[in-house]
């Protein structure tokens, strides 16, 4: 691909779109500072950052979803603001989605069009027949005419569903007839096949003369080959912006990770040697994220699992706790297998584990600190999962676990939504330190939590571990997943890529384990 980083919009100089200090923060946190850049028509920029480096917060406000607390954004060269992805579309912004947006219990040709159906209102009367036939239309256009626009979305594989979520974002630009359309990509080659991939390559090449494409991905291969620009994110700002025949994928690393690690953050110091004594077992794990997993953790080890979207290292956190979420294999916890029993089971074996969104699956955010701090014990007490509650043990306990880590609240009776974000988190793992656990298995524990916090939470893992439990520590921060670690297994496509030695005398360089990652 060529030219496309001096074109320009078709008004003749003005950029297609425009982001100019555009900054947001969450709790405090910025999570995007300052960032400016345009995009030209026939123009593909290709976003590249770590996860966390600000990335989906981007697109999150180009496409409407979220509003930046600083800074504008142009059209053409025209201000505008975005109040929702249905008024970004309106102006001339699309986006596929990192996470598949389509409705799966509804036929395919309903997901194209959905919330522009009054396109197809003839005389009061919604044409059902007309949307079927351009969505036909449409998956021939795109060489996918095998796909059959009235079946159920959800009874196509993950992979064809990906391909639809990609046409549905062109197929507005056209049903909206938008001349020179701005296409947010946010991932979407992450669960693509090989052959799949190809189809995405040849559709970019094909539109790409009568849009502007922001281009997410972790492939830094894509990078360079699909895209005529590359901008860097990193921490939440901009670090580089350079045409991407300039760059190699060895460079591109080095801009991505360049940062130095503390070590007295990490409470290096603290990190014990294993024993050879394995607490936690994995046999040939898979599932239909991935595939043939195995490792062991050994009494007072922290193994750090790092991977990008798609790798499938969040499902197999998942799976390592939940029988249910497994196809094959095996977890033993001090021998003992776990084959059946699904979570509680795994939690009488002194199993726990934290979620990477504790608003979605960890936190109950309505009730009391005190109630969140001892569900983990209530919920195995006898073999009928019930138990009598006793209240001043409860608050005892509670009383006990907000002491020993610190958690700032008004009063164990407080609701956990009044609590700040590492707060909430440090309950989450005060339950499971009340439950007691030979293994803890922590999936990003602290994303979007304050430094402050983090190295609070820091020492809290490194408690566990003095005290000979197993730790497995799943994350999106490589300096952390190197600073806490003794080991760290790069994950890449559903498989182990590497096993990479972390001792406390010789950590390796971040740019060592994006290679087998990316």
């Amino acid at each position: 691909m060529t030219g496309g980083a001096t074109d320009v919009a078709s008004n003749g100089s003005r950029p297609l779109l425009a982001a100019e200090g555009l900054g947001k923060s969450y709790d405090h946190i910025p999570v995007l500072k300052d960032v400016s850049f345009g995009l030209n028509h026939r123009e593909v920029i290709g976003l590249a950052g770590e996860n966390g480096a600000g990335k989906s917060t981007l697109l999150n406000i180009l496409s409407g979803v979220t509003r930046p607390d600083t800074g504008r954004m142009l059209l053409g060269g025209e201000e505008v603001r975005l109040n929702g992805y249905r008024a970004a579309n309106q102006a001339g912004v699309f986006r596929v989605y990192q996470e598949l947006s389509l409705v799966p219990n509804v036929p395919v040709f309903e997901n194209l069009f959905l919330s522009h159906e009054h396109r197809f209102v003839r005389f009061g009367m919604l044409q059902r027949s007309a949307m079927i036939k351009r969505a036909s239309e449409l998956f021939e256009q795109f060489g996918h005419g095998w796909i059959d626009p009235k079946r159920q979305t959800g009874a196509y594989e993950f992979t064809v569903r990906q391909v639809i979520e990609i046409i549905k974002a062109f197929a507005l630009a056209e049903l909206l007839e938008t001349q020179a359309p701005i296409l947010l990509l946010d991932e979407p080659t992450a669960g693509l096949l090989h052959d799949e991939t190809e189809f995405f390559s040849e559709m970019l090449l094909r539109v790409r003369d009568r849009s502007g494409i922001i281009f997410v991905t972790h492939r830094l291969s894509e990078l360079l080959d699909l895209c005529d620009k590359v901008m860097v994110l990193k921490d939440g700002a901009v670090v580089a912006s350079e045409s991407a025949a300039d760059l190699t994928e060895d460079s591109v690393h080095h801009l991505m990770v360049g940062r130095t690690r503390r070590a007295d953050f990490y409470k290096e110091d603290r990190q014990v040697a294993p024993s050879a004594n394995p607490m936690l077992r994995v046999r040939g794990l898979s599932s239909s994220k991935f595939a043939d997993v195995s490792f062991d953790v050994c009494e007072g080890e922290i193994l750090g699992i790092a991977g990008v979207l798609g790798s499938g290292k969040s499902e197999l956190a998942r799976a390592l706790f939940d029988p249910d979420e497994r196809e094959r294999g095996s977890v033993s916890v001090r021998e003992r297998e776990l084959s059946s029993g699904g979570v509680v089971a795994s939690m009488r074996a002194r199993m726990g584990y934290v979620p990477p969104e504790r608003h979605d699956d960890g936190a109950l955010l309505s009730l009391p600190v005190s109630w969140n701090i001892s569900l983990a014990r209530i919920s195995t007490a006898n073999g009928r999962g019930a138990t009598k509650l006793d209240l001043a043990q409860e608050k005892r306990e509670a009383s006990q676990y907000v002491d020993l880590l610190g958690i700032r609240t008004p009063g164990i009776g407080a609701p956990l939504r009044n609590l700040s974000g590492g707060n909430q988190q440090k309950v989450i793992l005060a339950r499971w330190l009340a439950r007691g656990v030979d293994v803890l298995v922590l999936d990003n524990p602290t994303r979007g939590v304050d430094a402050g916090a983090k190295e609070e939470i820091y020492g809290i893992l490194r408690d566990v571990t003095e005290r000979g439990a197993a730790i497995v520590l799943i994350g999106d921060d490589l300096p952390e997943l190197i600073g806490m670690s003794t080991r760290v297994i790069l994950m890449k496509d559903g498989r182990i890529a590497a096993t990479v030695e972390t001792p406390v005398d010789a950590k390796p360089e971040e740019v060592e384990l994006v290679g087998h990652i990316v």
